[in-house]
């Protein structure tokens, strides 16, 4: 796995121009989405978001993040500033601005959904693009001060690369907070779940001080016991199939389990942070390296996938 760390913070972005360029016809190559792949990281308004992106896809960078290509299929992320409402209206609005980029933008369906464990929007719509329709699949995750869009889009009927999208999209973990006053409320809350989940998985007594450096060891220890029965698991369900895709979609349903931890623990650093009146950057570092220990055990299910799939 190989890192990069796209920083994109209080840029006004139109979310549509993610997709510019993505017209050519996608070959109908069966791929998965637990190839390898690069981590990522886009920070919007002050939340970071990360999700890793198969290697072979190639990456170009578009205002407020970067198109990735391949076989002309794209996958566009983005970040743009500015809070946005969690109603079908707001909703709606939203698409409407968003279609604004494109030729004969036609939406199929839409909903209010959940992503990364956040609030989001999910619609699928139709353009015109380099002289042929090309089929979108969009998703806006929205943060306390800003959105960030992930956006698949292939010639019209071909779902090739579908699949790698819903990888992207499974393995997408958010970090941070604004200085909004209702996410801190809301950290809290989780934080205060958090804690109680570490009390019962530590040898620490309750009156030990509570430390980013407790709070990493804990959950790498929960990630490190946990990933041996992932794996496990995998592998006895996987005997049993013999689609590829639905190989990747067990392995991506396994890999979303470890995000789950790997997220807790954040959200428990983000509860300290609040508590201690510690600067931004002291959570940062060390909900990175939390991240990056979900990562490196996230990799073994995807191990497990790359072996069954040969």
């Amino acid at each position: 796995m190989k890192k990069k760390i796209l920083t994109v913070i209080g840029i006004s972005i139109l979310a549509g121009s993610v997709l510019i360029g993505c017209g050519s016809t996608a070959q109908q190559t069966q791929t998965s989405s637990a190839q390898n792949a690069s981590s990522t990281t886009e920070k919007a308004a002050g939340s970071t978001v990360s999700y890793t992106i198969p290697d072979d896809w190639e990456a170009s960078a578009v205002d407020g993040g970067e198109n990735y290509t391949h076989d002309g299929a794209v996958i566009g992320v983005a970040s743009e500033s500015g809070a946005v409402g969690y109603t079908a209206d707001d909703m709606d609005t939203y698409i409407n601005n968003f279609g604004s980029s494109f030729t004969n933008f036609k939406v199929k369906e839409s909903k209010l959904t959940k992503l990364a464990g956040k609030n989001a929007y999910n619609f699928t719509s139709t353009c015109d693009l380099s002289g042929e329709t090309v089929s979108m699949d969009t998703y806006i995750l929205l943060l306390d001060s800003g959105t960030a869009a992930f956006t698949y889009g292939a010639a019209d009927g071909n779902t090739s690369y579908a699949s790698v999208f819903q990888s992207v999209l499974k393995s997408i973990t958010v970090t941070g907070h604004s200085s909004a006053g209702i996410q801190l409320k809301k950290v809290t809350a989780s934080g205060k779940q958090s804690n109680k989940s570490t009390d019962t998985s530590t040898n620490n007594s309750k009156s030990e001080k509570t430390t980013y450096a407790s709070i990493l060891k804990t959950y790498t220890n929960k990630l490190k016991n946990q990933t041996p029965k992932l794996v496990a698991e995998y592998k006895k369900k996987a005997a049993k199939l013999s689609n590829l895709q639905d190989k990747a979609s067990l392995s991506n349903k396994l890999i979303e389990k470890l995000a789950k931890t790997s997220n807790d623990g954040v959200e428990e650093m983000a509860n300290l942070m609040y508590e201690n009146g510690d600067d931004y950057e002291v959570y940062e570092k060390w909900s990175t390296k939390l991240t990056d220990v979900y990562q490196k055990y996230a990799e073994k299910i995807t191990d497990a996938y790359m072996k069954s799939a040969m």
